[in-house]
């Protein structure tokens, strides 16, 4: 074992004849532990400020990073979800958008405003996702009946947006008598149409009741008339409480029809509450 030995100097002493005594050295002071402790904790506590404050300053940053990349981005892949009868390349050149474009430059109301344009087109919705990717989804319209006059015809939905049949498209909808067709991609004008409309949505909540009607149109004092498929019954529902009276119309198929059958009437009228007065034959 090696032993290391530390040589202390001596003092030196006064020299013969100083007069006076050599100062002793005065005792180190001692630490107050309160201060200690105090000034340790103040210590401690900036240091906690200091984490937060780093990570505030990174996600600021972050963001910042993410804003500036967004302003100077471009559209890398345009995505058209649109099942039906419009095309997503009609879609996609109706849009304005295209691939290259600076993501600034995509508003994404005014490009759906533009894509709802198409006739076809009930509703769409643009979204611009981070990296450069939109996303279009389109809505299209659901037609209702068969516009027919002379020997035209044209589909019609809701809102009485008056539509050309596609090739190869073969609805099974009502035939609706008495308007004048309007250009593809306007709507109707007759204020009745609204009351026909209401009919024409509960008829497709009832299946039965709508596969057993062939035609539909619309009288000055009956309303709402139309014609069953067997036999061309003539069957009265007014001007309004369609789902109701759409109802009753289906009751009354299920139940009474297969009994008497519909040969044994001629009209049906469903403008009464709770009952259906027949006139038969």
């Amino acid at each position: 074992m090696s032993k290391f030995i530390y040589d202390t100097p001596e003092p030196e002493l006064p020299e013969s004849g100083a007069q006076g005594v050599m100062p002793s050295p005065e005792p180190p002071k001692k630490r107050s532990r309160k201060g200690k402790a105090k000034g340790k904790g103040k210590g401690d506590f900036l240091k906690g400020l200091m984490y937060p404050a780093a990570l505030l300053l990174l996600v600021a940053a972050s963001l910042a990073a993410s804003w500036l990349l967004q302003g100077h981005s471009v559209v890398q892949q345009i995505e058209v979800h649109a099942p039906g009868f419009t095309s997503a390349e009609q879609v996609l050149a109706q849009s304005g958008l295209t691939q290259g474009m600076s993501a600034d430059g995509v508003r994404p109301l005014e490009v759906q405003e533009r894509i709802d344009a198409l006739p076809w087109v009930a509703e769409s919705r643009v979204r611009l996702l981070p990296g450069g990717r939109v996303l279009v989804d389109v809505r299209e319209r659901n037609p209702l009946a068969l516009l027919v006059s002379g020997s035209r015809t044209m589909l019609v939905d809701a809102e009485g947006m008056a539509l050309r049949i596609p090739a190869g498209y073969m609805p099974d909808l009502p035939l609706l008598y008495g308007f004048s067709l309007p250009e593809h991609g306007n709507r109707l004008q007759a204020p009745e149409f609204e009351a026909l409309s209401e009919f024409l949505q509960a008829l497709q909540q009832a299946p039965v009741a709508g596969m057993k009607i062939s035609e539909v149109g619309w009288h000055p004092e009956e309303g709402v008339i139309a014609l069953s498929r067997e036999n061309a019954v003539r069957l009265v529902f007014g001007a309004g409480d369609f789902p109701e009276k759409v109802d009753r119309w289906e009751q009354f198929y299920r139940q009474l029809a297969p009994v008497k059958g519909m040969a044994a009437f001629t009209r049906l009228d469903f403008r009464f509450r709770n009952q259906v007065v027949a006139l038969q034959s």
